[in-house]
């Protein structure tokens, strides 16, 4: 607005100063709002920046927390696959009837051993060969003694010989009580 459009419109001297010093206040105001949103605009725009690098940061942690895991993944399953190895040779020692597993393990070369599935591949040669050089760490192959109860055992009542047998008798009655 200028002063010469108000000149034209018919007002005075001191009506175009009135109007002139109200416009002048309305146009403070305006430019201190556009101030003040530049400098929010300004502060959202240096978040937005820092955010932005936080962003990278964080997925570059993500990255490095991911690969950690993995590393950390595999370890373990070398280590589980190595124990289950380990148990499984110490088991097929203890079926090869050794007299003590610790005392055979280190003529075993477990680096010469694989695991295929339930089975062990290249043990067995290493057992037999030890049973054939130092078949002291190994029982023999003693036939266990069976056990063989005698007597002829009944319900409790008259056997074929019409007897009738108290210990039987009194084992059937507390069971029948039951």
């Amino acid at each position: 607005m200028k002063r010469e459009d108000l000149k034209n419109l018919g007002l005075t001297d001191e009506q175009i100063e009135k109007v002139m010093a109200e416009h002048d206040k309305d146009i403070t105001n305006l430019q201190e709002k556009v101030s003040s949103l530049t400098n929010e605009r300004d502060k959202q725009l240096d978040r937005l920046q820092k955010s932005s690098k936080d962003v990278d940061d964080l997925n570059e942690q993500i990255k490095q927390l991911q690969s950690d895991n993995k590393k950390a993944n595999e370890e373990w399953q070398n280590k589980l696959a190595t124990q289950t190895k380990n148990f499984k040779i110490e088991t097929a020692l203890r079926e090869a009837k050794a007299k003590n597993v610790k005392a055979v393990l280190p003529f075993i070369d477990t680096e010469k051993v694989t695991v295929d599935g339930d089975s062990l591949k290249g043990l067995d040669d290493q057992i037999k060969a030890i049973q054939q050089s130092d078949s002291y760490l190994f029982e023999e192959g003693k036939p266990e003694p069976k056990i063989n109860i005698g007597g002829k055992f009944n319900n409790g009542e008259n056997g074929a010989d019409g007897k009738v047998d108290p210990v039987v008798s009194s084992i059937a009655a507390r069971m029948k009580s039951i």
